[in-house]
């Protein structure tokens, strides 16, 4: 009788412990139960987002790998037309009867877009993207000057040329980055990788590198307006 009359005091005293202190209590357990929530939460969001990051590496080390077979078709493209613009050079004159010109193509196929749009999308480097994007650009504008290329001058196919190089050269950086096993923090391409494309191009059309020496010296005046080509 005596335990019985004791539960019922502890019993009760509990409950007016809860009557008098229940609002407390709900924000307790209101507290406990949105941190729980939290957590779950945020343990939910990371899962989510190492397996987004783990299906971009894939997708983006999938397109890395088919990225130098359409760049090493530009590097082609860049030697042939330097070839040619450089024994444009040495007869002097551009006469479309006489002697019509053999400028390769510079245009993007759409496989060739679709890959560096995946290498874009899938990157976690922001270098490589704004290497593509450059190497985009300057294709399409080499791939209109040449379109309106039509007797030109001598300095205007020195500058044709070496527009061209510098195509060479952004693209043999990508070519770079698709080969390699590692992510740098920096990228930068300079001009001795022009200067490369521009000789490339001259052993393609088994020229003297005499007819391309304007283009160097144009090269050079480039140089000096500011150390790379292109750096990020």
């Amino acid at each position: 009788m005596i335990s019985q009359v004791r539960l019922w005091g502890v019993a009760r005293a509990i409950g007016d412990w809860l009557h008098d202190w229940q609002t407390l209590v709900s924000g307790v357990l209101a507290i406990v139960a949105g941190g729980l929530t939290a957590y779950y939460l945020h343990k939910q969001i990371g899962q989510t987002e190492r397996h987004e990051r783990e299906r971009l590496e894939r997708e983006h080390r999938a397109a890395r790998a088919v990225m130098p077979l359409p760049l090493m078709s530009i590097l082609d493209a860049c030697q042939d037309c330097i070839a040619e613009l450089a024994e444009i050079h040495k007869k002097g004159r551009l006469n479309r009867e006489e002697y019509p010109p053999q400028i390769p193509e510079f245009a993007l196929s759409q496989d060739t877009v679709a890959i560096l749009q995946d290498v874009i999308r899938t990157s976690n480097c922001t270098g490589i993207p704004e290497l593509i994007h450059r190497l985009v650009v300057d294709v399409e504008r080499v791939a209109s000057g040449l379109k309106d290329l039509d007797e030109p001058s001598d300095d205007e196919l020195d500058e044709r040329i070496v527009d061209v190089a510098q195509v060479y050269a952004l693209a043999a950086a990508a070519v770079k980055y698709a080969e390699s096993d590692t992510v740098a923090a920096s990228y930068s391409v300079g001009w001795d990788q022009v200067r490369l494309g521009l000789n490339r191009g001259v052993q393609r059309g088994r020229i003297s590198g005499f007819c391309i020496q304007g283009a160097k010296d144009r090269l050079e005046e480039r140089n000096k307006v500011k150390d790379y080509l292109w750096s990020v």
